[in-house]
């Protein structure tokens, strides 16, 4: 199903991780909603760079948010984020900073995430149910790709 002109649902509910565990993967119809406004956010992201953004993870059912050690609250699991890396041409920050230099693009979060394994991605947030994004860019540091955040800064 596609979302947008250039996200489809696999794209963003697809995981290495629900696979092998056989981990349903399919959203509520509130999540699939919410996926779908992500969606619009993620082509003016794209826009911007005028190339494909590899997407590793977007909504994450309970069970796979579990799994992989993701946040109590995490946005992902109502399918209001994606994690991704920029096309080769454009570090994370330069990306970080462009969107939010973009008052078209409406965010709630964008943080650089850094982790001590050497894993390195974009965490882009939309606001919960439509309200007003908060358009904060940050970075942080974790433990591990997946595990706890030990440090947020400004970005």
């Amino acid at each position: 199903m596609r979302l947008s002109a250039n996200f489809t649902l696999e794209e963003l509910t697809r995981s290495a991780t629900a696979k092998a565990k056989g981990i349903d993967q399919t959203p509520s119809l509130d999540a699939l909603a919410n996926l779908r406004r992500l969606a619009v956010e993620l082509e003016k992201v794209r826009a911007l760079t005028g190339k494909p953004l590899k997407i590793h993870s977007g909504y994450r059912s309970p069970e796979l948010n579990a799994a992989v050690g993701g946040a109590k609250q995490s946005f992902h699991l109502v399918g209001c984020a994606a994690d991704f890396d920029p096309p080769s041409s454009w570090t994370h920050d330069q990306l970080q900073q462009a969107i939010g230099a973009d008052p078209s693009i409406h965010f709630d979060l964008c943080l650089e995430e850094k982790a001590r394994d050497g894993a390195h991605w974009l965490h882009f947030q939309v606001s919960r149910d439509g309200s007003v994004g908060r358009r904060l860019l940050k970075d942080a540091e974790l433990d591990r790709q997946g595990g706890a955040i030990s440090r947020i800064t400004a970005g």
